[in-house]
């Protein structure tokens, strides 16, 4: 198994915490640099992560981390998560990509804090997306113990 991405990337280092305990090869990729031209080649969404193994006896790679994700639940048999948490999931998705999208437009020299829609639809998203999440957490949602956290490690 191999999973090419960026270490920034939050979709990438998710799939990393998921494959902690197996044996991969983690390539990193720069793909606002050197790297940009492999990735052409490689996925045509021009995103990471990508992933790839071996199904059916051919290599076979796979694109998006949602995609890699119910891949990787089936091959380890890990249980599916429940409909709220793939609705939690989706509010981190969200944001994360509303904040790698405002990113790349400073990074590519747009003044992100004027008062323009586009702008102003993805700080209310983060903003919406970080208030979910506080009240999750608030309920207990996210609580783990320690010893949980121990047994995943160990595993």
């Amino acid at each position: 198994m191999k999973l090419y991405g960026s270490t920034t990337s939050p979709f990438v280092r998710r799939l990393r915490l998921l494959l902690v305990q197996s044996d991969y090869q983690f390539v990193p990729f720069n793909i606002f640099g050197n790297d940009r031209d492999t990735i052409k080649k490689t996925n045509p969404t021009l995103k990471v992560p990508i992933f790839e193994d071996v199904i059916d006896g051919r290599t076979q790679q796979i694109f998006d981390s949602g995609n890699v994700f119910r891949y990787l639940y089936q091959k380890f048999e890990i249980q599916p998560l429940s409909v709220k948490e793939q609705n939690d999931l989706s509010v981190i998705d969200a944001c994360c990509d509303s904040l790698v999208n405002m990113m790349i437009l400073t990074r590519s020299g747009v003044e992100v804090n004027k008062d323009k829609l586009y702008f102003n639809i993805q700080r209310e998203r983060q903003l919406s997306s970080f208030e979910y999440l506080e009240d999750q957490i608030a309920q207990g949602s996210f609580q783990i113990g320690a010893t949980q956290v121990l047994r995943y490690w160990q595993r």
